[in-house]
C-alpha cells in the first residue's frame, strides 16, 4: 500500500517539517495490515494468506505437521505466565528438494505473485 507523507514531520524527535510548496512524497508502507483502516484484526484467527495457494501451485514446496509449542518458545515460564496459545495454526511450508521458499530463490527465475 502507497501513503503519501503529509507536510508534518512524521518522526517523534525535533526536526523541520518540509518547506512550504513542496509536495508530498509517496512511500511504501511497510506496516502490513495493521494500518489499513479497512482490515480487522483479529490476533486469534491470524492474518489472511492471500498467496498460499499461488505458492503451492507455482510448486516446490509441501506444507508439513510441524512441532507442538514447548515451554522455552514462552520463555520456559509456567503455566500461570504463559502467553495464551493462537487458537490459529497453519501447517508450516517447506522446499522440496533442498530449495528455499523465499523471494530471493523465486525472484531470478520470475516467479512474481501476480498482482490483484
Amino acid at each position: 500500500m502507497m501513503k503519501r507523507l503529509t507536510s508534518a514531520c512524521p518522526c517523534a524527535r525535533s526536526c523541520s517539517a518540509k518547506a512550504p510548496g513542496e509536495p508530498n512524497l509517496p512511500v511504501y508502507d511497510t506496516s502490513g495490515p495493521y494500518t489499513d483502516p479497512d482490515v480487522t484484526i483479529d490476533v486469534n484467527a491470524g492474518l489472511k494468506r492471500p498467496r498460499i495457494e499461488w505458492v503451492k501451485e507455482r510448486g516446490g514446496v509441501e506444507e508439513y505437521q510441524g512441532r507442538e509449542i514447548k515451554p522455552e518458545d514462552n520463555g520456559n515460564v509456567g503455566a500461570s505466565h504463559a502467553a495464551k496459545a493462537f487458537t490459529a495454526h497453519h501447517k508450516p511450508l517447506r522446499g522440496l528438494d533442498g530449495h528455499m521458499i523465499t523471494q530471493l530463490e523465486f525472484a531470478p527465475r520470475r516467479h512474481h505473485h501476480p498482482r490483484r
